[in-house]
């Protein structure tokens, strides 16, 4: 099944309005039509099944059903870096962290 990341606030009284680039590629390029489930993952730890009502310009959705879902993975990274010249440290640990700049 599909997964998509969305804004808590585009999830409303069990409704869900995709953004234009989620349903650009929801209609585009997955070539989804109305009726079929997708997941959509809210960033604070619930994971929502979402039946597609509209796909196009603005994809909308019918929430199913949710569940909690982890939030970090299971597997154990250590990471191991020397130090390095000039300022590159901190590019590195971004992009060993994810974060983006600010």
């Amino acid at each position: 099944m599909r997964r998509f990341t969305i804004a808590p606030e585009r999830i409303d009284r069990g409704r869900v309005v995709f953004d234009r680039d989620e349903s650009r590629h929801l209609s585009r390029v997955l070539r989804l039509r109305p009726g079929d489930t997708v997941l959509a993952v809210d960033g604070s730890g619930r994971e929502y099944t979402v039946r597609l009502e509209t796909v196009g310009d603005g994809a909308t959705g019918t929430v199913l059903g949710f569940a909690e879902c982890r939030t970090e993975s299971p597997i154990r990274i250590t990471l191991i870096q020397a130090v390095p010249k000039g300022d590159k440290m901190e590019s590195i640990v971004r992009a060993s962290t994810g974060r983006a700049r600010a």
